[in-house]
């Protein structure tokens, strides 16, 4: 479980600081990271994060919706994590809501012009 929240930390970083501790490729690839640790683990703390900026369950959620509409096709690393956050996240149609991982990934995209 510390791999996660230490990972869960570095993300979390990485999509919400101003200045980005990784680069748009290099958080894809953690988000398949995280996705595929999860899914290791019968018993998982969703709490981890609760009082910062995403918690798990929040970067999560917004991490899959944001690779589904972010993604440059079957073989690329977005789809891949969009795969492997599917594992561990099966959606609703409007699960989504207001998301703050959505948004600053898809800023993040955006200014790293990946699509």
């Amino acid at each position: 479980m510390n791999h996660i929240k230490e990972l869960h930390n570095v993300l979390e970083q990485a999509v919400f600081n101003s200045e980005p501790t990784l680069d748009y490729d290099d958080i894809t690839e953690g988000f398949t990271l995280l996705a595929n640790l999860l899914g290791t683990h019968d018993e998982i703390d969703w709490s981890v994060g609760e009082c910062s900026n995403a918690s798990l369950d929040d970067l999560i959620v917004g991490a899959y919706w944001h690779y589904a509409d972010y993604h440059r096709g079957q073989w690329s690393t977005e789809y891949a994590a969009l795969c492997a956050l599917g594992e561990i996240f099966q959606p609703g149609m409007d699960c989504l809501g207001d998301n703050a991982t959505y948004d600053a990934l898809g800023d993040i995209a955006d200014e790293a012009k990946t699509y």
